[in-house]
């Protein structure tokens, strides 16, 4: 699940820093006829007027982007934890926090040293055998 909050974010932030490339790209084009117009004398007080007016328009479309991009975002983590509960098998073998979990592994690693420390060498000899017996063949049979 982290490898994919990873890439979701990474997938977030590549869209933000691309819409924000995008506005300053379309803003400076849409731009450039308005420096022309502002060397009118008659048009330099209305082409200030329609520069802001642009510049408010186009940043508002690239803020929707980003917006809608965050909106994603938020649903994909939504149905990536979903998609993650649905294929956990229903019984009590959920993921356990890590803590849990390596206190789980300390318990058996005890119960493990006790119980090998309790028995003689030989018996430990006979049960190595007993579990390599017991281990399924890995010859391949000719088909």
């Amino acid at each position: 699940m982290a490898k994919k909050k990873k890439l979701l974010k990474l997938v977030r932030d590549s869209i933000e820093k691309g819409a924000t490339t995008a506005e300053d790209v379309h803003k400076s084009i849409a731009a450039m006829p308005l420096k022309w117009l502002k060397d009118i004398d008659v048009l330099r007080g209305p082409v200030g007027k329609a520069g802001k007016i642009q510049d408010q328009t186009i940043g508002s479309i690239y803020d929707l982007i980003r917006r809608i991009n965050e909106q994603v975002g938020k649903l994909a983590v939504e149905l990536l934890a979903d998609a993650t509960a649905a294929v956990e098998p229903a019984s009590g073998n959920r993921k356990r926090p890590a803590a849990a979990k390596a206190t789980k592994r300390a318990a058996a690693r005890k119960r493990t040293v006790a119980a090998t420390a309790r028995k003689p060498a030989a018996s430990k000899a006979k049960r190595s055998a007993a579990v390599a017996s017991k281990r399924p063949s890995r010859k391949k049979t000719p088909a």
